[in-house]
């Protein structure tokens, strides 16, 4: 289920070079193969998450796209990690709490033998354009981390806060409201993403596209919502299954 039909360009310039891991076999002479196509003018990133407690699971969804305006998808990957619930980070006076990655939980769940819209990670090893991998993995290994600690904020402190999520000024909290509302799914918050050096929000300069929540140098990337037929919970917090979308596409430049 698709809540927002409209993403917002976002155009990604480098990056490839961060899922170059060395080489164990670099400076010895080998015949050069041929590199093999992949082709792709964007990407999305959606998920789901269940909460236990202050357990999460995510299962994410990287979709390559061939021409995203016309819904032409080449393949989509999917991820699976697992985060902790922790406090807010300390700049982001609004939010109200983190999910941050548990070590070691990443795992790569495509198979495209038997899912033909699925993605086959050796094929994106080889042409530089894991991102799944990439987002879920440190900057100290040559990640690009995004996905390893993403900050939450309540819809409630979103309109109480009434600023839209986007520069642009369309999503507002009251624009997602209605959007969910008109799917039968409710608006749960916005996911963000930290603008570190050589992460893929700094690569996309999303401090540009993406306005300040009073979230310091975290920004908006992600809008999550709870389908009310799969989960009851309206207490503190999450709890229970929720689906995220993200608000912006990354292009690629070629």
């Amino acid at each position: 289920m698709r809540v927002l039909l409209l993403l917002l360009p976002l155009l990604l310039t480098g990056c490839t070079e961060f899922f170059a891991l060395a080489d164990p076999g670099a400076g010895q002479e080998e015949e050069e193969e041929p590199t093999p196509e992949f082709t792709a003018d964007s990407m999305t990133v959606d998920f789901e998450a269940t909460f236990a407690g202050t357990d999460v699971v995510l299962d994410w969804d990287v979709t390559y796209w061939v021409d995203i305006s016309r819904d032409v998808a080449n393949c989509a990957q999917r991820m699976r990690s697992q985060a902790s619930v922790e406090p807010r980070p300390s700049s982001c006076t609004s939010c109200d709490g983190t999910w941050v990655g548990v070590q070691d939980s990443v795992s790569d769940e495509s198979e495209p033998l038997q899912f033909g819209s699925d993605c086959d990670p050796a094929m994106l090893d080889a042409t530089l354009m894991n991102f799944g991998s990439g987002l879920l993995r440190p900057l100290s290994d040559n990640g690009l981390s995004d996905l390893l600690s993403v900050a939450f904020i309540t819809a409630d402190m979103h309109a109480g806060l009434e600023t839209a999520i986007d520069a642009q000024g369309q999503f507002t909290a009251a624009f997602m409201e209605a959007a969910a509302d008109n799917l039968g799914v409710e608006y749960a918050g916005v996911g963000l993403l930290q603008m570190r050096e050589n992460s893929l929000a700094s690569n996309i300069q999303l401090d540009a596209a993406a306005n300040s929540l009073e979230s310091g140098e975290w920004r908006p990337f992600f809008v999550v919502f709870r389908d009310p037929d799969l989960n009851d919970y309206e207490g503190d917090g999450l709890q229970g299954d929720y689906f995220g979308q993200g608000v912006f596409s990354v292009g690629f430049a070629r």
